[in-house]
């Protein structure tokens, strides 16, 4: 069984169980809201594997991977606009040097 958001599962809390409900479900972490004696609504993160149950995201696979490259790419096409950006900054610069001089 696959744990999703808002479903209500039991976690390990100061060696006992404790009960709450998954907000978020990472790849490898799940967080959850439980209600403990003194602090209602308070949010705790939890390893997946402690919980016992798979976690399916949208991540699982190739997407992940995919995800990854294409900021990758993203990354070092601004890198390309930033230093063609002060490469023609630097040229412009010159130019006025050079008017100046004259």
């Amino acid at each position: 069984m696959a744990i999703e958001v808002g479903q209500s599962v039991k976690f390990p809390f100061a060696g006992k169980s404790m009960e709450g409900i998954v907000v978020q479900v990472h790849p490898k972490t799940v967080v959850i809201r439980a209600d403990f004696p003194k602090h209602k609504g308070k949010i705790v993160r939890r390893q997946a594997h402690e919980l016992g149950d798979k976690v399916e995201t949208k991540t699982s696979g190739g997407l992940v991977k995919r995800f990854l490259e294409g900021r990758k790419r993203a990354k070092a096409e601004k890198v390309k606009a930033v230093k063609k950006a002060a490469k023609e900054a630097k040229a412009k610069s010159k130019g006025k040097a050079k008017a100046a001089a004259e």
